[in-house]
């Protein structure tokens, strides 16, 4: 009886850790930051742009080998940089990246 309980336990808190390590704090489909990610570094908005495309199978093989979340994080890392580039909005990199506003027109519509 001690063991079953203690079993049930262990699974409940190791599915909990499981579900917390999988919650990502920036929203949106990692694929979706990186068509941002990508249309800012191209100045265009134009999905089909060839420089775009190249530069979104890229991005899919970087979310294959880092994982969504620190794929998300890189992308919009790109993004506040670019940001900094051209605006006075931010005075650090973390700043932008912890303002859940920062987002590109793709993660916002949730699609293409």
């Amino acid at each position: 009886m001690k063991t079953a309980l203690v079993l049930a336990c262990v699974t409940l808190v190791m599915n909990n850790t499981v579900q917390a390590a999988t919650v990502c704090e920036i929203k949106g489909e990692a694929i979706f930051w990186a068509y941002d990610a990508c249309l800012w570094r191209y100045e265009t908005d134009d999905s089909l742009h060839p420089e775009v495309m190249a530069c979104a199978d890229r991005a899919q093989h970087l979310i294959k080998t880092k994982g969504t979340c620190r794929a998300k994080r890189i992308f919009k890392e790109r993004i506040c940089l670019l940001i900094q580039q051209t605006e006075d909005n931010y005075s650090t990199l973390q700043t932008c990246m912890d303002d859940a506003s920062v987002v590109g027109p793709t993660v916002k519509d949730g699609g293409l």
